[in-house]
């Protein structure tokens, strides 16, 4: 059981083969590591080297032969908190990168659609990561967003929803057409006024969602299995599509 956990924590087997070894007798030198491991010497060196850095081994320098012995069990949080940092330091980096890019002068008055493909079982997680990207896109431009809903997304992704209306910014709305449904109606008494839904005369029913938020299309697919997300950042297909419902919520 403990060499599955350590192995699913990112150690290695001959990590776990020599950390396990020091466990089970307390203190070895690297000589008895070696004979218990099966490890030869140059293996066992290396490999404690690691794990010394990690602060899960210990060096005995007391001792008349060098020798290790394990620190308490409590260090493995240490490796948790140095990932934790890593990772903070890797968004730092990324957000740099993410404004450094955007500072480059253009190449070329075209530019080509970005196209990311989402599976079902991320597209909560994804949508929350990418609303504040999609709000301030919407804000740079007519600070709405636009599009039909299919009743299944607001079935399946209500809580997603409220939490949507808790960090829209002041300004921000939302005008999307729909079917007529009871889920659609309860949600429309959870959620603020600027958002708008049409219902759609006729008996056609929407079996997708499609959004758009400045420059950027979100298709989402929640009526069929599999479902998925598409977000295609495209200035010029989103500017027509804008256009277009824009038109139709005169109309309708």
């Amino acid at each position: 059981m403990l060499k599955e956990t350590l192995f699913k924590l990112g150690f290695s087997e001959k990590e776990i083969g020599v950390y396990t070894a020091v466990l089970e007798h307390g203190k070895l030198s690297y000589t008895d590591i070696s004979k218990k491991t099966g490890f030869n010497r140059t293996t066992v060196y290396s490999v404690a080297k690691d794990l010394l850095a990690r602060g899960v081994l210990q060096e005995d320098l007391a001792a008349p032969v060098k020798a290790l012995i394990a620190a308490s069990p409590e260090a493995l949080s240490v490796m948790t908190m140095q990932e934790e940092e890593r990772l903070k330091e890797k968004k730092r980096l990324v957000a740099e990168a993410i404004e450094d890019i955007r500072a480059l002068p253009p190449t070329s008055h075209f530019v080509a659609p970005v196209i990311t493909f989402i599976p079902g079982e991320r597209i909560d997680q994804y949508m929350r990561e990418r609303l504040e990207a999609w709000n301030k896109d919407g804000m740079s431009c007519d600070k709405t967003w636009w599009g039909f809903q299919d009743i299944s997304f607001v079935t399946k992704y209500g809580d997603w929803i409220e939490w949507f209306w808790k960090q829209a910014p002041e300004g921000l709305s939302l005008k999307l057409f729909s079917n007529d449904a009871a889920q659609e109606r309860d949600m429309q008494t959870r959620t603020p006024s600027r958002r708008e839904i049409r219902f759609w005369n006729g008996e056609y029913r929407f079996t997708g969602t499609l959004w758009v938020i400045g420059d950027t299309v979100i298709n989402i697919n929640t009526d069929g299995t599999p479902s998925s997300l598409t977000e295609t950042r495209d200035p010029v297909l989103a500017q027509n599509l804008r256009t277009v419902f824009a038109k139709l919520w005169e109309r309708v």
